[in-house]
C-alpha cells in the first residue's frame, strides 16, 4: 500500500475533532439521530457531513432556487432567491465557525437546512397558511416546517429501512434548524429519546446560536443590497418623497460610519448612492463584530465546555459594537425603508391573493390536488395517517396536508396552478 495515500475515515476525523475543536464545540462522535434502530454509520463521513449531504440531495433544497426571498425572482435576474440566501448563510457560518474553533460541518448542515420549509413568495404566504391553520393543525411557522420537511415530508428510501419517512438527521442539526429563528415552546418535535427540542437544551449548541445570528445578518445585508442595486424601491422613494430619501441616506451614512470604525478603515460620505456605495462594508463589519462579541461572551461567561453552552441562560453568540444598534438597523432602517415600501407591500398583496385562493379552492374541492396528495388528504380526513412515529408529535390533519403542499411549491409552480384555475 502506498504510504502517501491519505486514509480518510470517520474515526480519523473524529479523532482530529478531539484535538482541534474548541472545548465547547460539538463533536460528531456518537451524534444521535431521530431514528436509530436500523441506522448504520458511514465509514468515511462524520454524522454532520452526512446530514449536510442528505440536505443537499433533498428535493426541498433543489426547490429553494425558485422561491422568493423578498423580491419576486421572475421580476429580476439578480434578486436574491431562497437558495442564494441559504448559500450565503452557509458560507458565513463556516467562516465564523472556523474562526471560533467550532464544528464547521454542523454549522453548515444547520445553515443548509434552515429554510427548507419556507413558502413560495416569501413570508407573506407564511402568514396566509398561519391564518388558515388552527391550533389543532399546529399552526404554521417556517422553522417548524423545515423540521417537518426533514423528519416527514422528504422521503428517501434508504437501505435497511433506516427511517419510515424523512431523511433522518441528527438531533443537533434538527435543533439548529428549529431554533434558527424565534420558536414557540408549544411546537411538538421530539428526538429518539423523546426529548422535546423546542424546549429541551440537550442539543443546544453555539453552532446553532451562530446560524441564528448569521441568518439575520445575511438577509438584512442582501435585501438592502437588492434594493440599492436594483434601484426601483429607493428610486420610487427618491421621486415621491425626497425627505424620506434623505433620511434613508443619513441612516445609511450612520451605519456605514459604524462599519468603518469596526473594520478600521475610512469611507467618505455617500454623495451618489448608485455609484459610490459599497454595501460589502456593512456585511464585513457585522461578521467581524459577531466574532469579537462572541469571543468576549465566551470569556465573560467562562464557557469551558458544551455543557456550559447548554446551561447558559444568556446568548453566547453576540455582537460587540453593533449590538446596541442592531435592532434599529433591522427594524428602523431596513424594515422601514425596504420591507415597508409600497413595492414590497404590493408584492406581498399579490402573494397573499395567490396563496389564499389556492388554499380555499383546495379545501373546498380536494380533488384538485395531485393524486398522491389527494390520497393523503383523504387518509388524514379519516384519521388513517400511520407513517409517523406515535411519539413524534406531528399531527397530519386535512388542512395540514394542503398547507404542506402549498409550502412546498416554488413561485413558478404556484403561478402555474393559479393561472390554470383562475385565468
Amino acid at each position: 500500500m502506498n504510504n502517501n495515500v491519505i486514509n480518510r475515515s470517520r474515526g480519523n476525523i473524529e479523532d482530529q475533532e478531539e484535538k482541534i475543536l474548541a472545548p465547547y464545540a460539538v463533536r460528531s462522535k456518537n451524534a444521535r439521530r431521530l431514528y436509530m434502530q436500523n441506522y448504520q454509520p458511514c465509514s468515511r463521513r462524520t454524522e454532520f457531513e452526512r446530514d449536510k449531504d442528505r440536505i443537499i440531495y433533498s428535493l426541498a433544497f433543489k426547490r429553494l432556487m425558485e422561491k422568493t426571498q423578498v423580491y419576486v425572482t421572475h421580476e429580476g435576474d439578480h434578486y436574491t432567491n431562497r437558495l442564494s440566501h441559504t448559500l450565503e448563510v452557509t458560507q458565513i457560518s463556516r467562516s465564523i465557525a472556523s474562526s471560533l474553533g467550532l464544528n464547521q460541518y454542523l454549522t453548515e448542515a444547520i445553515a443548509l437546512g434552515h429554510d427548507l420549509g419556507h413558502t413560495p413568495f416569501g413570508h407573506a404566504v407564511e402568514d396566509v397558511l398561519k391564518d388558515n391553520l388552527s391550533i389543532d393543525d399546529d399552526g404554521f411557522e417556517h422553522n417548524y416546517q423545515s423540521v417537518l420537511v426533514v423528519d416527514v415530508l422528504e422521503n428517501k428510501n434508504y437501505k435497511n429501512n433506516e427511517a419510515p419517512c424523512g431523511i433522518n438527521l441528527t438531533n443537533y442539526t434538527r435543533y439548529g434548524i428549529l431554533h434558527h429563528t424565534g420558536t414557540s415552546k408549544n411546537i411538538h418535535a421530539y428526538t429518539f429519546d423523546n426529548d422535546r427540542i423546542s424546549i429541551d437544551t440537550k442539543y443546544k449548541s453555539l453552532e446553532a446560536e451562530l446560524v441564528n445570528k448569521i441568518d439575520t445578518i445575511a438577509y438584512l445585508y442582501h435585501d438592502l443590497e437588492d434594493a440599492i442595486k436594483n434601484k426601483n424601491i429607493l428610486q420610487d422613494m427618491k421621486l415621491n418623497d425626497r425627505k424620506m430619501f434623505n433620511a434613508f441616506l443619513d441612516a445609511l451614512n450612520f451605519y456605514t460610519d459604524l462599519s468603518c470604525k469596526i473594520n478600521g478603515n475610512s469611507f467618505s460620505k455617500i454623495e451618489d448612492l448608485w455609484d459610490d456605495y459599497n454595501s460589502n462594508i456593512i456585511l464585513k463589519a457585522m461578521i467581524k463584530d459577531l466574532i469579537i462579541g462572541t469571543q468576549k461572551q465566551i470569556e465573560e461567561q467562562k464557557i469551558l465546555s458544551l455543557e456550559d453552552i447548554q446551561n447558559s441562560n444568556k446568548s453566547v453568540a453576540s455582537f460587540n459594537d453593533f449590538e446596541q444598534h442592531f435592532k434599529d438597523f433591522k427594524k428602523e432602517f431596513v424594515g422601514k425603508y425596504i420591507y415597508q415600501s409600497p413595492i414590497a407591500y404590493q408584492m406581498d398583496t399579490k402573494a397573499k391573493l395567490i396563496a389564499g385562493r389556492l388554499f380555499d379552492t383546495f379545501a373546498k374541492n380536494p380533488n384538485q390536488l395531485p393524486y398522491r396528495t389527494r390520497d393523503l388528504y383523504q387518509k388524514a380526513k379519516n384519521s388513517e395517517v400511520t407513517y409517523q412515529r406515535a411519539d413524534s408529535g406531528y399531527r397530519i390533519t386535512p388542512k395540514r396536508v394542503i398547507a404542506n403542499y402549498i409550502a412546498g411549491m416554488t413561485d413558478r409552480y404556484a403561478l402555474v396552478n393559479y393561472k390554470r384555475m383562475f385565468e
